[in-house]
């Protein structure tokens, strides 16, 4: 299970320099990573097949696959296959690595994401999706500042508490695992809690350097030698990074999703970006309205516009691009002035092979503007009579003998394997059915292994 923490932070290293709304924001000492969200926009168009990949910001595909979906991890992207395993992908939509199927990968941060195997223990991958840190914790967090927090229990005692330390990149323990709760690293601090001794901040040696206060709630680390603690039952303390109280702090929502000073913020169920200072930059709108993507340039969002038009807008509402549903069923993204993006050239057949697909018949516009190469490139490749009596005769010389109908799986994929067939339900279908002529000619030859038996006692009986 991953650490549940406790002692929170902001993500992007807001200071608080006074009661109220007013914020400051530390750009020099907070670096900004190498989001993907600044090129790259995951979407998924339904153009009578699915098709998901990234898009740049003027809608154009850089990674687009049919079987696989994408989702932002870290500071890159991971593209699950539809039949297990992932790709992953960089900033710019390269490809950096693969990971096989079977391992529940977190996101990456400073080239390394966490993994569970299949005991339930942690490690870390690199981009290349290789083990640089093998699967021996019961519970990690994401590297920040070259370190990562790590926490195991007691072999002998399962119901013992955690103990958390830090690791560097390359798995060596760095700082000791002691702590009851531990943080990530920020500005060179990060919040623990220590037994019997409450809650305070080390830095990357693991020296104490704010002391522990067991009447803390939590403690954030909020900029460069300043921190906010939350005592149990009063008002948030500015601090610098010794812990010397400098100014009582208000009750303000905290933002979410800081980054290079935007930040989304969401009140009375509205949702709208601010800079640093708090001021508005532009109109609110219901939270629900859509999917709010932090990035370093600021929020992307996807925004619907009636039911059949969905709209990409960038941090300062202007669009990016559209998601358009056609008469016909399929959808089409298109850049802001509606100019078709894609699909482009093959929308008629798409059209006709979507009405196929739901046992309808198509419009005759698309049936008389289709081209058949286009669509023969568009369609399924199926199987002929021949290919498919031949694939029939495979799968019962190879599960004619089975005795169990493991075995009869095993060689009906040894059988798919060896003729590397790539006709999808078709040749699952074809497949099914051998199996099934093998099972039907089984059970006619018992029978007539019976008859055959019958027929022997009736004529011994008559002699």
């Amino acid at each position: 299970m991953k650490s549940s923490m406790i002692i929170s932070r902001w993500s992007a290293g807001l200071l608080a320099v006074a009661c109220g709304p007013a914020l400051a924001l530390s750009e020099q000492t907070h670096p900004p990573m190498p989001v993907p969200m600044d090129a790259l926009v995951p979407a998924c168009v339904n153009a009578a097949t699915p098709t998901c990949g990234l898009l740049d910001r003027a809608g154009r595909w850089v990674v687009r696959s049919d079987t696989e979906t994408f989702k932002l991890a870290g500071t890159h992207w991971l593209a699950t296959h539809r039949e297990g395993g992932m790709r992953i992908f960089d900033a710019k939509g390269r490809q950096t690595g693969t990971i096989p199927d079977g391992l529940r990968v977190d996101d990456f941060s400073e080239g390394l994401a966490s993994f569970e195997d299949a005991q339930g223990r942690y490690g870390f991958l690199n981009v290349k999706g290789e083990v640089a840190v093998p699967a021996r914790y019961e519970s990690v967090r994401p590297f920040s500042q070259g370190r990562a927090v790590v926490g195991t229990r007691d072999r002998e005692d399962a119901s013992s508490s955690y103990r958390f330390g830090y690791i560097d990149a390359h798995g060596k323990e760095v700082i000791a695992r002691t702590y009851l709760v531990a943080n990530s690293f920020l500005h060179g601090l990060a919040a623990v809690e220590l037994s019997d001794h409450g809650v305070g901040a080390i830095d990357k040696t693991g020296r104490l350097v704010v002391p522990a206060d067991t009447m803390r709630a939590s403690l954030d680390v909020v900029g460069p030698d300043r921190l906010v603690a939350h005592p149990l039952g009063g008002r948030a303390i500015l601090m610098d990074g010794k812990g010397r109280e400098l100014i009582e702090r208000g009750q303000e929502r905290k933002p979410q999703g800081v980054s290079n000073g935007i930040a989304v913020v969401t009140a009375q169920e509205r949702a709208r970006f601010i800079d640093a200072q708090g001021d508005q930059l532009h109109v609110s709108y219901p939270h629900q309205a859509g999917s709010l993507y932090s990035e370093r340039t600021g929020p992307v969002t996807t925004m619907p516009r009636g039911e059949d038009v969905v709209e990409w807008r960038d941090a300062n509402n202007q669009p990016l691009f559209m998601r358009v549903k056609l008469d016909c069923g399929i959808e089409q993204l298109r850049d802001t002035g509606g100019r078709p993006l894609w699909p482009v050239e093959d929308v008629a057949e798409r059209c006709i092979l979507n009405a196929q697909r739901r046992n309808d018949t198509p419009d005759p516009k698309y049936v008389a503007a289709a081209d058949p190469a286009r669509m023969a490139a568009l369609a399924p490749a199926q199987p002929s009579r021949e290919e498919a009596v031949e694939a029939s005769l495979d799968v019962y010389r190879l599960v004619e003998s089975a005795a169990t109908q493991q075995r009869i799986d095993a060689a009906v994929e040894q059988a798919r394997e060896d003729r590397q067939w790539k006709h999808g339900a078709t040749l699952v279908k074809l497949l099914l059915a051998a199996v099934a002529l093998v099972t039907s000619l089984g059970y006619l030859r018992k029978r007539s292994r019976q008859s055959a038996a019958s027929r022997s006692e009736g004529n011994d009986n008559v002699h």
